[in-house]
């Protein structure tokens, strides 16, 4: 439960920054990094409508050798380093009008470090697309993509980023005419009755104790939903100040984004 959290109020302090985050490359064909387990190869994942090949790999190296790695290999095969994003979470590189994209999260000493190769026919970076859509009068109409199937969006809410990886589940970003204590009635109220259950609902004191941002302490709504092995986390929150004019929250909808970003390996299909 803890990991679900943490991981959704660290996606919303990171939005801010998410506006600086591959296809003539093999992922199979790519030397494996020294001492790596393949999560998953070569799978396609989805973000705001765009399909691309992508690598999980889990790591103990650290992530500054895990970089250097990557570069070389990369730079040797023609590919030219562009930029880092997050911190140097995120790399990119480019050849022909084509993207390439090294992730890493963890330290690879507390816990392996996640590694994720994307190799994208388009520039994934969302800065320019949020800009374009976020927080204008009227609401913008939806970005492309998808919404996760059998969870219903708040009504007249418009979605503005949706990641979808080879795992039951997602996450979405919606922007919404409403306070974030609308959205959480519109949604206790959607599964009331239902298999879903409310597993966990942090209250306005519970927040206030976190390491939210003072400006939004008490403007947020946070629930977890669970039926089964599958979960639900949402957190609303209001838009900043003179983001908008009159009420305005954003919408953050995650299903199993525990199993998206830490599923278990795959099982080896041949067996003995």
């Amino acid at each position: 439960m803890a990991k679900k959290i943490i991981l959704m109020l660290a996606v919303y302090l990171l939005l801010p920054v998410l506006c600086a985050q591959a296809a003539d490359l093999d992922l199979q064909a790519l030397p494996q990094l020294p001492g790596s387990e393949a999560i998953w190869v070569d799978k396609p994942i989805r973000l705001n409508g765009i399909s691309a090949p992508a690598t999980h790999l889990r790591s103990s190296m650290p992530p500054d050798k895990i970089a250097d790695f990557y570069k070389a290999v990369l730079i040797a095969g023609g590919w030219e380093f562009d930029r880092t994003q997050l911190g140097g979470s995120i790399m990119l590189f480019r050849k022909n009008n084509k993207f390439f994209y090294v992730g890493i999260w963890g330290d690879g000493k507390n816990a392996p470090a996640e590694v994720f190769l994307v190799n994208s026919p388009e520039d994934m970076a969302i800065c320019a697309q949020m800009q374009d859509y976020l927080f204008k009068s009227p609401l913008a109409q939806d970005v492309p993509g998808s919404d996760i199937t059998g969870i219903p969006r708040y009504p007249t809410s418009r979605r503005r980023f949706n990641l979808f990886l080879p795992a039951e589940g997602g996450l979405l970003i919606y922007e919404a005419e409403a306070t974030p204590g609308d959205i959480a009635k519109f949604y206790r109220k959607a599964f009331k009755g239902s298999e879903w259950y409310e597993e966990i609902a942090l209250s306005e004191s519970q927040l206030a104790e976190s390491l939210l941002p003072e400006d939004m302490k008490g403007k947020i709504a946070f629930m977890l939903f669970s039926k089964g092995k599958d979960s639900i986390v949402i957190n609303a929150f209001s838009a900043p100040k003179g983001a908008s004019a009159g009420k305005r929250s954003l919408i953050m909808l995650g299903k199993n984004t525990e199993g998206i970003l830490y599923p278990a390996p795959e099982e080896d299909e041949g067996g003995e």
